[in-house]
């Protein structure tokens, strides 16, 4: 799953530099990509979002790629006694393609390392009835 999802993840945060994507998960959530980053924010009270699901080039205006982590609160006065606040992460996608990428290259790796049975734990050489390994001489 990790070898389909690290390329893709991948492709999303180079094609992030020229195009965005939004989509609304909830009334009150939305996921933003664009600039290498999934930019998530949600308000309280719940607003009213039409859209579903919208893509688009970035005409002109490269966004600056952000590399890291941020996170914000913000305010705002909605006439008499109205407050809506508007919370806001920043998670690069890069960090997401290393958390991915990486556990799949270990559990990978932890795989092929493995002594298959009826192979030499030395060299994986198919061992026969003899207590020696005929490739490498290893002592079974």
């Amino acid at each position: 799953m990790g070898t389909v999802i690290t390329p893709l993840l991948l492709a999303l945060w180079i094609a992030s530099g020229w195009w965005w994507a939004v989509c609304s998960i909830t009334p009150q959530a939305t996921l933003f990509v664009i600039g290498g980053q999934f930019h998530i924010y949600w308000t309280e009270p719940r607003s009213i979002r039409d859209r579903a699901f919208e893509t688009g080039d970035v005409a002109g205006d490269t966004p600056e790629f952000n590399w890291w982590f941020d996170s914000y609160v913000t305010r705002f006065t909605m006439g008499p006694g109205g407050v809506r606040t508007q919370r806001e992460v920043d998670i690069p996608i890069w960090f997401i393609v290393l958390l991915i990428g990486g556990t799949t290259a270990w559990m990978w790796w932890r795989e092929h390392q493995r002594t298959r049975p009826g192979k030499c734990p030395n060299c994986q050489y198919p061992i026969g009835t003899s207590a020696v390994c005929s490739e490498c001489g290893h002592r079974l």
